[in-house]
């Protein structure tokens, strides 16, 4: 499967524990989170792996409560459609809402949703343009996760 993320990356590398904590959260996660389809499966980051990285949160690529399971199938595509808004160059903060809203529609129907195309329009480009950007971003990452890391840099939980 390509690693959508590794090409818009830029600089930013794959954790090596990266394909063990993929496997077992696929493992623990057997569907997708938006159309419950099962196989050809992606485990999608709700905030982009290379874009913590640059936010100085590495720790976020491994942690489970940044990882949302979405299909890759051709009719549904949920990781594309509502994990990327329709571009892997993007992303889509909203993720967890936006399963429930369009999980059970095919992607000719997601596309054609006028909300979709609402969010589709304002969806961030997936680069942060300086700082203010990098700021902002921070800061929702702390709203969501807290400022400590809840996994080490081996996708170990901390405090066990």
């Amino acid at each position: 499967m390509i690693d959508r993320g590794l090409q818009v990356a830029g600089e930013a590398k794959r954790s090596e524990h990266w394909p063990k904590v993929e496997k077992d959260f696929k493992e623990a996660h057997p569907e997708c989170a938006a159309c419950g389809m099962r196989g050809e499966l992606n485990v999608h980051h709700i905030f982009p792996f290379h874009e913590i990285i640059a936010a100085g949160r590495p720790d976020l690529e491994l942690d489970p409560r940044n990882l949302i399971t979405l299909c890759v199938n051709p009719e549904y595509d949920c990781h594309c459609e509502i994990g990327h808004l329709g571009n892997f160059s993007s992303y889509n903060v909203r993720v967890l809402e936006d399963c429930k809203k369009y999980g059970k529609l095919k992607k000719v129907e997601i596309e054609a949703n006028p909300d979709w195309l609402l969010e589709r329009n304002v969806r961030p480009s997936g680069h942060f343009n300086g700082a203010l950007d990098r700021g902002i971003f921070l800061s929702k990452i702390i709203q969501v996760f807290g400022k400590d890391p809840q996994v080490d840099l081996h996708g170990d939980v901390l405090g066990k």
